[in-house]
């Protein structure tokens, strides 16, 4: 019987190269390359969200991110109906759990924990979808 963890790794050609499986794709190349790479002065997308925002009550809260670490997370959403929609936010801060109520984007700083980020939103006086990003 086969060993199922025994991960063969094909002899790159090139310096740089890239590998599909049909599942995933994966670059190899030189590690020098991510050594100039400062991921705390990087902006990207981190998450994509859909959410929805019951009328007049808070809506169930979604997890949109998490972390390890002192981060900053910015957060922003966009109402998919015609109604106003509330968030909030609740993330472990420098020494606790906070929560903070936002419209259509907040900014936040994480503690230095393993923690998770998630948001929840209330439609007045309706209900409505909700389209988010989670960018840092």
């Amino acid at each position: 019987m086969p060993d199922e963890h025994n991960i063969k790794i094909p002899k790159l050609e090139k310096e740089k190269e890239s590998i599909s499986s049909g599942e995933f794709n994966v670059t190899i190349g030189p590690i020098e390359e991510l050594n100039n790479y400062n991921i705390a002065n990087a902006s990207s997308l981190i998450e994509r969200f859909n959410s929805y925002a019951p009328p007049n009550v808070w809506g169930v809260w979604n997890q949109v991110a998490s972390h390890g670490g002192r981060i900053t997370f910015n957060i922003s959403y966009k109402t998919l109906g015609d109604t106003v929609v509330y968030g909030q936010v609740n993330y472990y801060s420098e020494d606790d759990w906070k929560t903070e109520d936002f419209f259509e984007s907040v900014t936040i700083r994480t503690g230095n924990a393993w923690a998770q980020v998630k948001v929840r939103f209330k439609g007045v006086p309706l209900g409505s979808a909700v389209e988010g990003t989670v960018t840092n």
